[in-house]
């Protein structure tokens, strides 16, 4: 998948979480980008099987897009907040979180969580010793 198709999807995934509606107007205001830009994207989102439209236009991920959206998101937010504790800029973290997103496997990025959370953990236990 196409990491401007992951970037829809996980448009499409933050704006569901502020409201039930999600029409192609509202995906080309948080983007940024234009409606015939979205118009393209949601045909191709659609015809993939990760999108559905239903006749008002309203805008759902189908259970394959959700599940992309979620996984991208939650890796997303892992990367963002480990850089803003780094004390990487704002604009940085989010550009280089996204790409981490959109560029690392799940078996990677779960054993990479893992990995991290034992390592903070046994930071933890040593810390208060």
């Amino acid at each position: 998948m196409k990491n401007s198709a992951c970037s829809y999807l996980q448009s499409i995934y933050n704006l569901k979480i502020k409201s039930d509606k999600v029409h192609a107007i509202d995906i080309a205001k948080y983007m940024n980008y234009s409606k015939a830009s979205v118009s393209r994207a949601v045909k191709n989102l659609k015809k993939d099987d990760y999108i559905k439209v239903d006749e008002d236009g309203n805008i759902n991920l189908t259970s394959k897009g959700y599940e992309i959206a979620k996984s991208i998101e939650d890796k997303y937010s892992f990367f963002y907040s480990i850089l803003i504790e780094m004390g990487i800029d704002t604009n940085i973290a989010d550009s280089d979180a996204s790409s981490f997103a959109y560029n690392i496997s799940c078996t990677t990025f779960n054993k990479l969580k893992r990995n991290f959370l034992k390592a903070i953990i046994i930071s933890l236990l040593f810390f208060y010793k």
